[in-house]
Formats: C-alpha cells, structure tokens, sequence
C-alpha cells in the first residue's frame, strides 16, 4: 500500500473519531477482542477508553462494555459515578437505561422517578418539555412502557413568539408517541404499542406508527397479526387503515421480505398469498405496482418463475394505466 493510501485512512479515521468519540469506537473495540478470546487486552483497552472519556454518556456507555465483558462490578461503579456527576435529564435518563441494561433495574426506575420529581418544578416551558422528552424515552427503554405515555402527556406548550404554537406541540408529542409505540412494539409489548398511538394527535402518523407496529409483529414471525394491523381499522376510530397511507403500504414489502428470508418455503408461500390478497385492495395505482412487484419478487426466490412472471406482468398492466 502506497504512503499516500495510508495517509488518507489514518487521516479519515482521525476524522471518524473525532465525530463519534474516541473512548466509545475504543470500546467497541474492546468487544472485538472479547469475541477474539482475548479479554485480558479487552480490558486493558476499556481503561484507557474510560481515561480518555469526556463526557457522562461517553463513560455510561463504557460502563456498559465493561459488564459486556463481564466486568459487572466495574460496571456499576462506573455507572455509580456518573449517576453523581450527571446534572441533566437527558444524561439522567441515559444513565437510568444502562443501569436497567446492566440488571439493575430498579435503580434505573429510581433515577428516572427522582429526574422526573424533578423537572415537574422546572418553570421554563421549553427545558421542561425537552426534559419530559428525554424521561419518556428512558422509561420505555427500561420497560416502563405506561409510564413513558403517562411522562409524554405532560408535554404542555409554553409561551413563545413564533405562530402555530398548538401544532408544533402536536407534532412534538405525536412523534414522542410513535417512538415510544415502536419501542412497545419491540418489546413485544402490543397492547401499550396501541395505547401510544392512540394518543398522536395526526391519522397519518398514526397510520405510520401502526406500519411500524406492523413490522415487529414480522419480526417475531407473526404474520397474522400483521396484516390484521393492516386490514383492520385496529385503533376502532378511523373510517381508513393504514393502507390508505404510502407509507402503509410499503409495509407489504417488508412482511415478503422477512417471510421470504426467515421462513420455509411452505410458510412463505402462504405469507406471499395473503400479501397479494392484501394488495388487492390498495386505491392508489403506483402503490400497487410497487408491492405487486416486491411479491413478484419474493416468488422468484421461492423459484416460482411462473407466479412471479404473471405478477410482474400485472405489475406492468397496471403501470401502464396510472394516468389513463
């Protein structure tokens, strides 16, 4: 390899850590070594990360590789002095999670009810709202999923002098929301999943946030209950599912994606069926074409030349008609 080849790697990984933080891609490395049967050096290299780290989320996530690497105790020490030093909801929270990553969850509850004590006394609206921000997302990060909505809900808006106050609050809230369902949904966590969309102010974020739902249930290789989200109207209040949304109906792809790579053959197949009897009944044209042809698709890696062919021949019908 030429000098000039290697002055440009040394100086873009310069520039690499330099972005993300040299004690975390430290860290990371140190994992690589574990996995490499050398823990010993492992740990070596998470002392000289945590030397060089500058800030508490830095030395937070460090205490995180240290139990990874099975170091527990050092862990919670750790852990336990950054608890100490952190002065902000938003390291608060994150401190919380990690304590709950590294099995003690209680005392990742206890940081963010004492962070949460906290902010309800702060007077200004802005730091406030953010503050309840970060404390939502911790509480549905270590399981508290009720009391990441209950936490959300207290988002109020503040006096402020540009117009359209109401609606960036909604919007704020309605994305908190989304996040906090997709998190339930992971979990596996269905029914609070719901009760988080229930609560965004706007039906087409909804309808995304019920896509998003859609996809962990395919995660988990619960195909049913995935198009079930998608055909039903499952919230019990809008005249649309969410297929009358283009972000709806890219989920379809996804679901034939994930079946066809995770799945038998046989299994497969009848997830493939169902899709295109879902895709039947998609409005808009274009929309169609494009999940007619990822199943097309998926067919052909069932090694179904012939089913694919018909559908990418429906596909083709179909296109050539959108503005007719």
């Amino acid at each position: 390899m030429s000098n000039n080849n290697l002055f440009f790697i040394q100086e873009n990984s310069i520039t690499f850590l330099s972005i993300v933080s040299q004690s975390i891609v430290m860290s990371e490395v140190a994992l690589k070594y574990v996995q490499a049967g050398q823990k010993a050096e492992a740990e070596q290299i998470l002392v000289q990360a945590l030397q060089k780290a500058k800030t508490t989320d830095e030395m937070a996530e460090i205490a995180l590789k240290y139990a990874q690497v099975g170091q527990k105790t050092k862990a919670l020490q750790v852990l336990a002095q950054v608890s100490q030093n952190a002065q902000y909801s938003n390291n608060i929270a994150k401190v919380a999670v990690k304590y709950a990553q590294v099995g003690q969850q209680a005392k990742g509850e206890q940081l963010l009810a004492q962070a949460l004590q906290s902010v309800k006394k702060q007077k200004d609206g802005g730091v406030k709202n953010s503050d309840l921000h970060n404390i939502a997302i911790g509480s549905a990060k270590v399981g508290q999923f009720n009391q990441a909505i209950e936490t959300t809900k207290l988002i109020k808006d503040y006096p402020r002098s540009y117009k359209d106050i109401f609606d960036s609050i909604n919007q704020e809230t309605s994305e908190l929301f989304a996040e906090i369902a997709k998190i339930c949904a992971a979990a596996e966590q269905y029914e609070q999943a719901f009760q988080a969309i229930q609560e965004i102010k706007y039906s087409y974020r909804q309808r995304e946030a019920l896509g998003v739902v859609a996809v962990e249930y395919t995660k988990k290789s619960q195909y049913e209950q995935a198009f079930q989200v998608l055909k039903e109207d499952v919230l019990k209040e809008k005249a649309e599912t969410i297929l009358s949304n283009p972000n709806g109906t890219l989920v379809l792809p996804k679901i034939v994606e994930q079946a066809t790579q995770a799945e038998p053959s046989a299994k497969a197949e009848q997830v493939l069926s169902q899709a295109l009897e879902v895709a039947k009944t998609i409005k808009s044209r274009d929309d169609k074409v494009k999940v007619i042809t990822a199943i097309a698709i998926g067919y052909t890696q069932l090694k179904q030349k012939n089913k694919s062919e018909q559908l990418l021949a429906q596909a083709l019908k179909i296109a050539e008609n959108i503005h007719q």
